[in-house]
């Protein structure tokens, strides 16, 4: 995970307090765009547009999350492609 550099940082919001800090998607929008800057946003968005193009696998998509600090894991890269495209329609 090394040539990520703004994921871990995003990843690292995904504490085991999230749910109390945001009640809904949007709130998590919120929260999770005002821990970067502007020019890690961008990184960001370079980031997550290759994480979720069709060179990753499921597989490897939840084993880059697994490797990350976020303390939030998902069932089923299904479910993950879908936060992360938030985030990135988010960025947009």
């Amino acid at each position: 995970m090394a040539k990520f550099l703004t994921f871990p940082k995003l990843c690292k919001q995904f504490h085991q307090d999230i749910g109390l800090v945001a009640s809904s998607s949007e709130d998590l929008m919120s929260v999770l765009m005002q821990a970067l800057s502007a020019s890690e946003r961008l990184q960001l968005k370079d980031e997550l547009n290759e994480l979720l193009s069709s060179e990753f696998s499921d597989q490897q998509l939840l084993d880059v999350w697994s490797a990350s600090p976020a303390q939030v894991f998902f069932k089923n890269a299904q479910d993950l492609r879908s936060m992360l495209s938030q985030v990135l329609d988010h960025i947009r």
